[in-house]
């Protein structure tokens, strides 16, 4: 039931939200109808769109904006200000991915239409916190669950606003167990609504068939299986039957009656629909929540199986538990005061101190310009974007993202970060830290932003020894050289040339060392270049080809530079290009 990783700006480190996995995002229910205005105030009015935010998004009108592109699950108001959803909509699928400072989940609600334009109808309201299962632990690849489990799939949000004059649809009751069939199935009665994929078999035909463009809300009738059936591998559900609980999970579909090519009349949830509600009527006439849309079967060219629900009456105890422990005061404030000290050249031991209540989780957050933590900026020949005008290219550049640096128990006040770009004597380079804190609820508060001093460095490289021919007697001479040792990474090495003859030295070849990490373990200088098998590893040397050098006899040598600026020149050696080299793509 859920789309591809969402990457609206293609920078996935941007919008790998931790908070949001923004991967819902296109399509409608299969086998359903419109629904009608009656039909939307009648048992729809509750259904809310999910979708992101973030600070300075008016720069971001087509990307992170108002429009139906930028829905990515649903969810169901069941009290003004609380929204019940599935937990793979609110969870990334990578904990320790970075997330942009101002970044938000918001929720849309009031509406049944999700238009594409500047003016968005209904009203749109922050999440202000979100409480995910304790026993959820599943991630989500497509639109099937992966994971230890995929049981308890169910998030509550928490509204920073009253959704004020939007209906709210009541959680089914503990008494109301025979309206949905109580786990022996149900013939009629149930609905699911959403804006999901319309072709249940959308994997076997063309983009612009199984997703277009419509933006209004659909719903379908459809049979809840008993749970028999739901378990059984060699029904409907197939292989993955095996993956359902009962105590967690319920199943339903229209089985598909059409024998033809692409066409499928199979009514259920499908890509985009994760989070919504599937509801039958109670005594009263009134809606009731009865399950949550959460995975499906692979294969079938989609979803053209049974659509698999978290059964809200396995999951109301604790549901109404998390509402009201939302209303009681926090007891946890996050710390104060952070330091760090210089334990090597390129590692800090932050410490902390323990804040006020009770915690079960520390977590370093350290806070980086997207430059820097991209490694170049947004833009630039390194990290590429198309289509984006100046203003949100720079907006990008000004952002900042928390990285996570590692996590504490309670009795933790500390973590040592390595590998950290250093300084060079006289910078002072600062890096920036921020503390989060866990309670028992799972309620989180983040610290304030604090300044820690970067480590220094300002020791030289080991000098490279003079480089050589990889291979004599080559057209293209390509030059090689062994790794140069340093106290902590050399980044760089340049090659530089000098005609026989002439005393000026020209960097013909930037070349990267060894990955050097940045405390996320990412690479800080990841880009091509026009150098060839450039060392991968300790075990590797670098080396780089000669090309678009015009013959002639040169002095050549290398200068290693380390991740702090420190720069130590090697020695020179001859080398004879002995005829114009062009780019390997002059060749024939």
């Amino acid at each position: 039931m859920r789309n591809p990783v969402f990457r609206a700006l293609a920078l996935a480190v941007v919008l790998s939200f931790a908070v949001v996995p923004l991967a819902h995002a296109d399509g409608r229910i299969t086998g359903g109808t419109k629904v009608t205005r009656a039909a939307y105030d009648a048992r729809w009015g509750s259904i809310v769109s999910l979708r992101p935010g973030l600070n300075g998004e008016t720069l971001f009108q087509s990307v992170v904006g108002g429009s139906r592109e930028q829905h990515e699950c649903a969810g169901t108001l069941v009290a003004p200000r609380v929204v019940v959803t599935a937990a793979h909509c609110v969870t990334s699928d990578d904990p320790e991915s970075a997330r942009v400072l101002g970044e938000r989940l918001r929720v849309l609600g009031g509406t049944r239409v999700l238009t594409n334009g500047p003016v968005q109808p209904g009203r749109l309201v922050d999440v202000q916190a979100v409480r995910v299962h304790p026993s959820w632990r599943g991630g989500v690849d497509e639109f099937r669950v992966q994971g230890d489990t995929v049981e308890f799939d169910v998030a509550v949000l928490f509204l920073a606003a009253p959704l004020d004059g939007v209906p709210v649809t009541p959680l089914v009751a503990a008494d109301e167990r025979e309206l949905w069939g109580a786990g022996a199935g149900l013939r009629v009665g149930a609905r699911v609504a959403g804006w999901g994929v319309t072709n249940s078999l959308y994997s076997d035909v063309d983009d612009d068939v199984a997703d277009n463009t419509q933006a209004e809300l659909r719903e379908v009738a459809l049979p809840i299986l008993a749970d028999r059936s739901c378990e059984n591998t060699d029904g409907a559900m197939g292989a993955d039957a095996a993956g359902f609980d009962r105590t967690s999970m319920l199943c339903a579909y229209r089985p598909n009656t059409l024998r033809r090519g692409v066409q499928s009349n199979r009514g259920g949830a499908c890509y985009g629909d994760s989070g919504g509600p599937l509801t039958v009527p109670g005594g009263d006439g009134r809606p009731r929540l009865v399950g949550i849309v959460s995975w499906g079967p692979e294969g079938a060219g989609g979803c053209n199986r049974p659509s698999v629900f978290t059964r809200v009456d396995g999951m109301r105890d604790w549901i109404t538990q998390t509402i009201s422990e939302e209303a009681a005061p926090s007891v946890t404030a996050a710390p104060s005061q952070v330091a760090g000290s210089t334990r090597s050249v390129n590692s800090v031991r932050v410490t902390w101190d323990a804040g006020a209540g009770p915690a079960v989780r520390y977590r370093l957050l350290r806070e980086m310009r997207l430059p820097e933590y991209l490694g170049a900026p947004v833009g630039s020949d390194d990290v590429e974007e198309e289509d984006l005008p100046a203003a949100r290219v720079a907006f990008l550049n000004r952002l900042h993202v928390l990285v996570p640096m590692g996590s504490t128990g309670p009795d933790g006040r500390g973590l040592l970060v390595r590998d950290l770009r250093p300084s060079r004597p006289a910078s002072q380079r600062r890096l920036g830290f921020r503390v989060e804190v866990t309670d028992a609820q799972g309620r989180q508060v983040t610290g304030p932003l604090r300044a820690v001093a970067a480590p220094v460095d300002g020791h030289p490289p080991v000098r490279p020894a003079a480089p050589r021919l990889a291979k004599r007697g080559a057209r293209v001479p390509t030059l090689a050289w062994r790794l140069v040792r340093d106290e902590d990474c050399v980044a760089t090495y340049l090659l530089q040339l000098r005609r026989a003859g002439t005393a000026a030295w020209t960097t013909k070849l930037v070349v990267d060392g060894p990955a050097c990490s940045d405390g996320d373990g990412t690479s800080l200088l990841d880009r091509e270049d026009d150098s060839e098998d450039e060392g991968d590893d300790d075990s590797t040397p670098p080396r780089a080809t000669l090309y678009a050098t015009a013959r002639g006899t040169y002095a050549a040598r290398v200068v290693a530079i380390d991740r702090a600026g420190n720069r130590a020149t090697g020695p020179s050696a001859v080398v004879r290009v002995p005829a114009n080299v062009p780019f390997p793509d002059d060749e024939e």
